[in-house]
């Protein structure tokens, strides 16, 4: 079965989302790339400001990704099916409002038209002018923040150095896990947003400088990090994680980790999204020292108790 790389766009309103898929369109890259718009409102806006030829456009205009229209999701990647196999990529461009969780969530299920497509990466771009005061004030920025693989800033040229760097700070607390990249007037290599594998669980590291940063107050969304270089157990660890999810699975907005279990040469490395996790065992550990690494984003997360969780899972030393 041929399965087509996605990558979702997202960012809040006037972060610069359709002018940098037209410019990623227009590159003399050679990929037949599908891009489905979704525009909060009633009328399509964007559809009509991407400029492309070759590419498939679908329009969702009757409401955001996150909420309404997500059955409407599942009927344009049923729509593109039958093209798979001529195609090089998907891009879906969400709306400046959307919650980019649940939208991820349609590629985590396994169910119908879905299967057809990977999610390779969520890109959040991040409007370097006003990017400090959103976060300070919208809850919906701050998630897709959060949630990204990689965060692109945009409109840098209007800003000071000191600007970009300190908004740079503020993005790496909130989330340490993603790469930063700068678009010069929306202009992005194709490779650094598709095909990346940032969404990739057969891929997906968490670096020790990750686990450095612990979390940030803003709008009540945390970082947590943990670590351990005592092995897991695994089943403490997992009735650990569905009672995580039953209390705080809506507020978590990520969740991943390469794991020691005890007993097992090879790293459980896993990740999720709110409630739906996907985890398996990958290649052995390298020689060494092992270290399992954790680390939960969400909004109004009990760190103390989530802390006494993680601890409860620690092997016992025989």
């Amino acid at each position: 079965m041929y399965v087509a790389n996605t990558t979702i766009i997202t960012g809040y309103l006037g972060a610069g989302k359709t002018t940098l898929i037209n410019r990623l369109l227009r590159q003399k890259h050679g990929l037949r790339i599908a891009v489905i718009v979704n525009e909060f409102g009633e009328l399509g806006i964007d559809g009509d400001l991407i400029l492309n030829t070759q590419e498939e456009i679908i329009e969702l205009t009757n409401g955001c990704l996150c909420c309404s229209v997500r059955g409407d999701l599942i009927n344009a990647l049923a729509s593109l099916t039958p093209r798979l196999t001529e195609l090089d990529g998907v891009i879906i461009e969400t709306s400046g409002l959307a919650d980019p969780a649940p939208v991820a969530q349609t590629f985590l299920v396994d169910e119908g038209e879905s299967q057809n497509f990977k999610l390779d990466a969520v890109v959040t771009l991040v409007d370097a002018r006003n990017g400090a005061s959103l976060l300070a004030s919208e809850p919906e920025a701050t998630s897709q923040i959060a949630f990204a693989d990689r965060l692109i800033l945009t409109k840098t040229d209007l800003v000071s150095d000191s600007t970009v760097s300190e908004l740079r700070k503020k993005l790496h607390v909130l989330n340490p896990s993603a790469q930063v990249l700068t678009a010069s007037f929306g202009e992005v290599p194709t490779e650094a947003i598709m095909d990346i594998g940032a969404f990739d669980i057969d891929r997906l590291e968490v670096s020790p400088m990750e686990v450095r940063m612990h979390h940030t107050h803003n709008n009540d969304v945390k970082s947590l990090a943990f670590t351990s270089d005592q092995p897991i157990d695994p089943d403490r660890f997992m009735q650990w994680m569905q009672q995580v999810i039953v209390v705080d699975g809506m507020r978590i907005l990520r969740s991943k980790g390469v794991l020691d279990f005890r007993g097992e040469t090879r790293r459980f490395v896993f990740q999720g999204v709110q409630t739906v996790l996907d985890g398996d065992v990958q290649g052995k550990w390298p020689e060494g020292p092992r270290e399992s690494r954790l680390i939960l984003i969400g909004r109004g997360l009990n760190e103390a108790a989530l802390r006494q969780g993680w601890e409860s899972c620690l092997a016992q030393q025989i």
